[in-house]
């Protein structure tokens, strides 16, 4: 899952995880360079609001602050959590939209959207130079190979079960068209 800020990419990766599904990364993943893409696996855990707590039925004071000033907390992942590397599959760029959709997007179109959510772009590390070449060679390799998709949905509390369920849906359909 790919989007700004505050858009409940972790969120939604707590929902799926509630739901039975497994749990590699939060909040940054880092890609090898095989072909197919893998993600790697990074920390067991999810950095998520109290809000987002309390829409998975849980309590936030059973989780740890991330740091003392800040509501954000610790839910750490003891199920289901991958510690090898895992093929990627397909990329949900998050939008927002006044009913939950998800919609194709073309490979440039898809470029487009990925590019500034790139830790390297961010980081400004690629600013000069032969980076900005390789890491748009990388991200058209990425778009090539994996299909990207917007996962529209309202701003507003959506219920998770509607999005997981639409994510599970598309994602279940996405598969089998594959093979």
């Amino acid at each position: 899952f790919v989007g700004e800020k505050g858009w409940g990419k972790s969120s939604l990766a707590a929902a799926l995880h509630a739901r039975g599904h497994g749990f590699l990364a939060d909040d940054v993943v880092a890609l090898n360079g095989m072909q197919p893409p893998q993600v790697l696996p990074a920390f067991p855990r999810l950095k998520l609001w109290p809000d987002a707590i309390n829409l998975l039925e849980n309590e936030p004071t059973r989780f740890p602050r991330l740091v003392t000033e800040v509501e954000k907390r610790n839910v750490r992942i003891h199920e289901r959590f991958h510690g090898q590397p895992a093929s990627l599959r397909c990329v949900y760029i998050l939008d927002e939209a006044d009913e939950p959709a998800v919609e194709p997007l073309t490979p440039l179109d898809a470029l487009l959207a990925l590019m500034p959510h790139s830790f390297a772009v961010r980081l400004n590390r690629i600013s000069v130079g032969n980076g900005r070449v390789l890491h748009f060679k990388q991200l058209s390799e990425l778009v090539k190979a994996v299909p990207v998709f917007r996962l529209r949905r309202p701003r507003s509390r959506t219920p998770f079960s509607t999005i997981t369920e639409l994510v599970e849906d598309h994602f279940c359909r996405n598969k089998r068209q594959d093979g």
